[in-house]
């Protein structure tokens, strides 16, 4: 099994490398961020180094809970428990 490990505000996020749509290898997307939400004709971008955008249908994630970014998506990729003890990092595989 493959997965991503990433870090994002001063934590380390693992997912698997497969996206929860077409079963593309997500993490080889970009990661970016996206445009925020405004109004009408108002744009503002944000989420720097925090969205993965998968690379095969552009869906979005969050990298720090998995969920795709589109409103009243249920889409998620399945992600990992993380731990950093006496600096090793542990990826908890249950």
């Amino acid at each position: 099994m493959e997965m991503g490990i990433f870090y994002v505000g001063g934590s380390f996020y693992a997912w698997r490398n497969v996206c929860p749509h077409a079963a593309a290898p997500v993490c080889k997307g970009l990661i970016n961020g996206t445009t925020l939400p405004k109004d009408v004709y108002e744009y503002e971008f944000g989420r720097e180094n925090q969205i993965l955008r998968c690379p095969w249908h552009g869906w979005e994630f969050d990298l720090v809970n998995g969920h795709h970014l589109a409103p009243d998506s249920n889409a998620k990729l399945r992600g990992f428990e993380v731990k950093v003890e006496d600096g090793q990092l542990y990826v908890m595989m249950s």
